[in-house]
């Protein structure tokens, strides 16, 4: 007893001379110290997968490159989206060459028409670069599915949705291109600017070049509407051998998660059924593209046990209007009626 009373004297003596020490008056100190090792989450990029290098090669190798193009493409493809939906005319705020105009001034207002068109103009090339690109990228993405089809392997969900969004991608970029008329109105505006000053600009061949591409990028007299769909079909069916295949499993894969509701939110409902008849539209041969292949894929007759389009039939009874982009919107049949083997009057009945 004597310790444990000379333990608790000792105690509170200790205590009483706490009562001596000088506090520091302000706000506590909660900076952490400085870790040895730091990170920067702002930057890291989670889509990239460029993590794969320190793993050893494996069937999902390619997948994963694939997957970072992919996302490279819907990356860009949404800065183009907007650029065009936002897209507004330059060339109506410009001074028109009037005929008593007089003629020291006319080459003055050619050069500064130019001058101002030209970063525009340069938008709308980068537009026509990047839908080139994500054709071949979707291209040769949907070429690299068709041997595990074929050998009954399953394909992962991810590299079916983001082939699904990037055709989505290039689905709204060819309507928002084909419905805005201030596009052609500010490229040919340009186009007679830059034909009057040619001489006087360095370089100008390139230039010249980068309008006769442009020009039938917009105004294509072959393809007037619906070109980057068009070319998207032109190199499926034209270089890949077999394409009915991964298209059949791409369609199915919309049906399967509309009907199994694996989606989050309205737009990514929307994507889907949006995707699915224009992914009919690449399913359904070209009559020339056909022959060349030895293929004629009939996407209206195929054998229900490879392709029921009496499933999409339904599937589109309730919803014969799709969302597209904002505040527009599109018709199934709009779609459906540009595939070679369309039957309007049994299409329709059905």
């Amino acid at each position: 007893m004597a310790k444990k009373d000379g333990g608790v004297v000792e105690l509170y003596e200790a205590v009483k001379s706490l009562e001596k020490v000088d506090l520091i008056e302000g706000p506590a100190n909660l900076e952490i110290p400085s870790t040895a090792l730091d990170y920067d989450m702002a930057t890291l990029e989670l889509n990239d997968f460029k993590d794969r290098i320190a793993f050893e090669v494996t069937s999902f190798t390619e997948e994963t490159k694939a997957l970072e193009e992919l996302s490279d493409i819907l990356v860009r493809g949404q800065k183009y989206i907007s650029l065009l939906y936002t897209y507004r005319s330059c060339s109506k705020a410009l001074p028109m060459v009037a005929l008593d105009t007089p003629e020291a001034e006319k080459p003055i207002i050619h050069r500064k028409t130019f001058e101002v068109l030209r970063p525009e103009i340069l938008k709308l090339m980068e537009l026509k670069e990047f839908a080139d690109s994500a054709i071949n990228v979707i291209r040769q993405s949907l070429s690299n599915l068709i041997q595990p089809i074929k050998a009954k392997l399953v394909l992962s969900d991810s590299i079916m949705d983001h082939l699904v969004r990037a055709i989505n991608s290039l689905v709204l970029l060819d309507a928002l291109k084909d419905m805005k008329a201030c596009l052609l109105n500010d490229f040919s505006r340009y186009k007679r600017s830059f034909t009057p000053i040619h001489q006087t600009i360095e370089n100008s061949d390139p230039i010249a070049e980068e309008i006769h591409n442009l020009q039938l990028f917009l105004g294509n007299p072959q393809q007037p509407h619906n070109l980057i769909m068009s070319n998207l079909k032109n190199e499926i069916q034209s270089k890949i051998a077999g394409y009915d295949i991964i298209i059949i499993e791409l369609l199915n894969h919309c049906a399967d998660t509309i009907d199994d509701n694996r989606f989050l939110l309205p737009e990514e409902c929307h994507m889907f059924y949006r995707v699915i008849p224009f992914l009919i539209f690449l399913l359904d041969a070209d009559d020339k593209l056909g022959d060349k292949r030895g293929e004629k894929n009939n996407a209206f007759k195929m054998p229900p046990s490879k392709f029921n389009i009496t499933r999409f039939q339904k599937l589109f009874k309730p919803f014969p209007v799709i969302p597209l982009y904002g505040d527009m919107q599109i018709e199934v049949h709009h779609v459906l009626r540009r595939c070679s083997h369309w039957k309007e009057e049994e299409m329709v009945k059905a």
